[in-house]
């Protein structure tokens, strides 16, 4: 059993709007803790009971998809993008960033939130905007539209990033008596929740969680048990992140950002990563009502784990220069993300039924970051053996493997195309992995030589939360 990652949902039955109107297609064991009323409290003390492995009976699976990326804003040009091996890099957009040392990230540059949704809006917050977009989408793949019983989980790492530096610069100016009320309203990690609950009516299960780079995963992964517990009958899940100059600056200001050109995720030679923005959200339905009502289902949820992993668990992390890319405290942390995904690998496999030689590929958490991709490479060989990995000759390099033994699956990653999207990069991880069992592809890997089946989509943040999602083709 995984210790949780250090996710809090904040949860509530009928989310609390802003103050102000301004504003596609196609487990673990340990539900984090979330706050609310009494009534939350009784149903989380049901939770600790039915939380064991046979409690989740019910089958899950995705039935619609939603994807805001710099990519485009459909699973299909999505998938058209990795197939071309095209990538979303360019110079930065969204504000002047002629003094950091890097210039280069993978924007969203052409959403209208208007062709998506109905009401105007006078502001709205980018990651805000981007879940909208997201949500719509997903709605209307899944033929959603109009049932209110509809819930909502979405994680973020940053939250509304613009909204909060708005309000908050008058205050360090040292003008607290010009403060722009409108912004705050928008500030918060959760308006993005609060705001697509108005928008679509959506008065089911509401959380926001806000684990770092696991987030938008980890809030799937949440949405999965709650299904297969039965406690939910459709959830809406994924994950939103929109790119700021105050996230843009604490990149740089570690090191981490590759200044010259694309990352090389699972290349020694990598130079560092380059961030992306973006959205992806599924729409996540019992099987059996699925079924009962003629859903088309785009892939099964087979299993589903989110770990934490412990810095002293042993394992060897090869030294590929993290310290002076990043710094030392994530160095010395690279030994929790190793441990925690192997476990999250494992464990998702076994609730899903799922063996080490079923899995056709990882769509793992390669960046750029040579010593970080090196952990999910460990906690691959930990999971399947001492493969024999190489790094693909075809796409951007972002593959590694080449089914060198009878349980070793490719590892390849998505980042080299869309940029490390942080709380939002587990979902278009997903989004990605759904492509590839639609139209039979890997990104930036070898053909297999006939249709992916079986995907393990991983996220994981320096600090050693993990979470790990098995796929399996509808």
């Amino acid at each position: 059993m995984c210790a949780s990652p250090s996710a809090t949902p904040t949860a509530s039955a009928a989310p609390t709007p802003p103050s102000s109107s301004h504003a596609g297609r196609a487990g673990s064991a340990c539900i984090p803790a979330r706050g609310g009323s009494e009534e939350d409290d009784e149903d989380d003390d049901e939770d600790e009971g039915d939380d064991e492995d046979d409690g989740m009976n019910n089958e899950v699976v995705i039935t619609g998809v939603g994807c805001v990326t710099p990519l485009g804003l459909s699973l299909e040009a999505l998938s058209t993008a990795l197939r071309e091996g095209r990538n979303g890099f360019g110079e930065v957009a969204g504000f002047d960033a002629s003094a950091y040392p890097c210039r280069l990230g993978a924007e969203v540059l052409d959403l209208e939130l208007g062709d998506f949704i109905e009401s105007s809006k006078t502001y709205i917050d980018r990651t805000s905007a981007f879940a909208l977009a997201a949500c719509a989408s997903a709605l209307k793949d899944a033929h959603w539209l109009g049932d209110e019983s509809v819930g909502l989980v979405l994680g973020t790492a940053w939250g509304c990033m613009d909204s909060l530096g708005l309000f908050a610069q008058k205050l360090v100016e040292g003008k607290p008596k010009f403060v722009p009320p409108l912004p705050f309203t928008h500030s918060y990690a959760n308006a993005p929740n609060s705001l697509a609950s108005i928008e679509f009516k959506l008065r089911g299960f509401n959380a926001c969680l806000t684990c770092g780079h696991t987030a938008g995963l980890a809030a799937v992964e949440y949405a999965c048990r709650r299904v297969a517990l039965g406690k939910e009958r459709r959830l809406l899940a994924g994950g939103a992140e929109g790119l700021s100059e105050a996230i843009f600056h604490a990149y740089c200001l570690r090191g981490e950002l590759n200044a010259a050109d694309a990352p090389l995720p699972y290349d020694p030679a990598s130079k560092g990563m380059l961030l992306g923005e973006g959205a992806a959200i599924v729409a996540i339905e019992e099987a059996e009502s699925a079924r009962q009502w003629g859903a088309p289902v785009l892939a099964r949820l087979l299993g589903w784990a989110a770990c934490q992993g412990q810095p002293d668990c042993g394992l060897r992390i090869a030294d590929c220069g993290l310290k002076s890319a990043i710094g030392n405290r994530q160095s010395e942390m690279l030994p929790a993300v190793a441990d925690g995904l192997a476990r999250s690998m494992r464990e998702a496999l076994e609730r899903g039924g799922v063996r080490p030689g079923d899995v056709d590929a990882i769509i793992g958490i390669g960046c750029g970051l040579p010593a970080l991709d090196a952990a999910e490479l460990d906690a691959a060989r930990a999971v399947f053996g001492d493969c024999r990995f190489r790094v693909s000759d075809s796409g951007p390099k972002s593959a590694i493997g080449n089914r060198q033994s009878a349980i070793c699956p490719v590892l390849t990653s998505v980042k080299g195309f869309l940029g490390e999207a942080m709380g939002a990069g587990g979902p278009l991880s997903l989004a990605a992995a759904l492509a590839c069992l639609e139209d039979h592809f890997l990104p930036g890997a070898e053909p297999l030589g006939r249709p992916p089946r079986t995907l393990l989509v991983n996220a994981a943040d320096p600090n050693g939360a993990c979470v790990s999602l098995v796929v399996g083709s509808a």
